[in-house]
C-alpha cells in the first residue's frame, strides 16, 4: 500500500485536474488459460483459484479536453498450471500451484455511461511482480533416463516479471452524499503476455474482479 500511496502523489505532482478520488477493494477469481493448448505434443490443464485486489485511482482526470483514469492496484491470485510436452520416447512436464503479488498500473481511456449511474470502461494494464511461491514438481525424461525437480518456494526463473493486458470494468455509483459514493465494480483483466517462462505451454492470465469502492468528488 505504500507503493500506490507513492505513485499517486506522483501523479499528483504534475497538477493533472481530476475530478473523483476512488479507493475500492475486492475478490479475485483467477483462471489461466492458453491459446496454444492442445497443439501438437502439448498439452496443458488449469484449475481456477481465488485471491483479493486493492485499488487506488484518480477518476476522470483531463489532460487538454482529454478524460482518462489512473487506477494503482495491488492483485494476489493463485491458481493450478498442469503443462507437458513430448511424446514417449521423450517429454518435460510441470505441475505446480501459483501464488501471485503483482502491483499494477491501469490506464483507461474508454468510457460510456448508460444513464446517470452505470459507467463502462476500458483500458490498458501493465504489472510487475513483486512476490512468488511455487509449489509442485517439474521434470522431464528421455529414454530411460529423467530428472524430478520438487519445487516450494520463490521462483523467479518461472515466474515472469512484467505483464500486460487489457482491463474492462463496470462501476455503478450510488450517492451517499453530495461529494461521497459507493461504487459497487465488477472488472475483468484480461493478460495478453505469458505468466511463466521455461515451462511447457504459453500460459496467460484473466482474473475476474468483484469490489467494492469509496468514491469523493475532489472537484466541483
Amino acid at each position: 500500500m505504500k507503493t500506490t500511496f507513492q505513485i499517486l502523489f506522483f501523479f499528483y505532482s504534475f497538477n493533472l485536474v481530476a475530478q473523483n478520488l476512488m479507493f475500492s477493494s475486492g475478490y479475485v477469481r483467477n483462471s489461466y488459460y492458453s491459446f496454444s493448448d492442445e497443439e501438437g505434443y502439448q498439452h496443458s490443464k488449469y484449475e481456477p483459484g481465488s485471491g483479493y485486489s486493492a485499488f487506488a485511482g484518480y477518476d476522470s482526470i483531463v489532460v487538454d479536453s482529454i478524460a482518462f483514469d489512473i487506477v494503482i492496484s495491488f492483485n494476489n491470485y493463485m491458481g493450478h498450471v498442469n503443462a507437458s510436452n513430448g511424446t514417449h520416447i521423450s517429454s518435460s512436464w510441470t505441475d505446480i500451484e501459483t501464488n501471485m503479488a503483482r502491483v499494477g498500473l491501469s490506464i483507461i481511456p474508454l468510457r460510456f455511461a448508460i444513464g446517470k449511474n452505470l459507467k463502462i470502461k476500458s483500458g490498458i494494464d501493465l504489472n510487475y511482480l513483486i512476490k512468488n511461491k511455487i509449489k509442485g514438481t517439474k521434470g522431464y525424461y528421455f529414454m530411460a533416463t529423467g530428472d524430478i525437480d520438487t519445487l516450494n518456494g520463490p521462483k523467479d526463473n518461472i515466474v515472469n516479471h512484467f505483464s500486460f493486458g487489457l482491463i474492462l470494468k463496470a462501476e455503478y455509483e450510488i450517492r451517499l452524499s453530495e461529494k461521497l459514493f459507493l461504487v459497487p465494480q465488477y472488472m475483468i483483466n484480461l493478460g495478453l503476455t505469458n505468466e511463466f517462462r521455461n515451462i511447457e505451454t504459453n500460459t496467460k492470465s484473466i482474473r475476474q474482479i468483484f469490489g467494492i469502492g469509496l468514491m469523493k468528488k475532489i472537484a466541483n
